[in-house]
């Protein structure tokens, strides 16, 4: 006799060769009925993709803001989940122009950001290369064309003010100022001074 599996559990089976299951796709395609109901037939929010990604990387990825509002209200979501490259749902976010071709016409990166700042996402958490959401955020991006996508400055602006992160920002700017201030007066002036005999 074999024990049938929980509604939930098939549910949050590997749909693709890439790992995903019904839950991320339903992300990726903007379907918020789909997604409700699939949460409320028991569907895993924790689930990863094999690239570490859940639902909610995916749908900050797209820009799917009612998909993020309803996936931040699950009990289980992991607001901070980091994928294989250390990146959070907030890392792509703020990544704007840093999407899949095809999906250009569907973002909504800023309420998306917002969502997730208020929901408790670290903007100063760090993937593996040491970046940062802001940092991140300020990367142009690339349209379907291949065109360069310039950086949202609304979602900067948004990272930097609204959450307080220009505090930590702004220290970094100050000492590397003094660092500079502080160096030879060679490197200041682009010339060498002769000293006096």
């Amino acid at each position: 006799y074999k024990r049938q599996a929980h509604l939930g559990e098939v549910l949050s089976l590997p749909w693709t060769e890439a790992g995903a299951t019904a839950l991320h796709l339903a992300a990726m395609w903007g379907r918020l009925g789909v997604v409700e109901l699939l949460l409320k037939k028991g569907a895993d929010v924790t689930a990863k993709c094999d690239n570490g990604q859940t639902a909610l990387h995916i749908a900050a990825l797209f820009g799917r803001r009612g998909i993020v509002d309803v996936l931040l209200r699950q009990e289980r979501i992991e607001v901070n989940a980091a994928d294989n490259r250390g990146w959070t749902p907030l890392h792509w976010g703020a990544a704007r122009g840093r999407h899949p071709t095809g999906f250009a016409n569907c973002l909504d990166h800023y309420e998306v950001v917002e969502l997730l700042a208020t929901h408790g996402a670290d903007v100063t958490a760090e993937d593996n290369e040491g970046y940062t959401p802001i940092h991140r955020a300020a990367v142009p991006g690339k349209d379907k064309n291949g065109d360069v996508v310039e950086p949202d400055l609304g979602i900067i602006n948004y990272l930097l003010r609204e959450t307080g992160a220009i505090v930590p920002l702004a220290k970094s700017v100050v000492e590397a100022h003094y660092r500079r201030e502080r160096g030879p007066v060679a490197h200041r002036t682009r010339g060498t001074k002769r000293q006096a005999s």
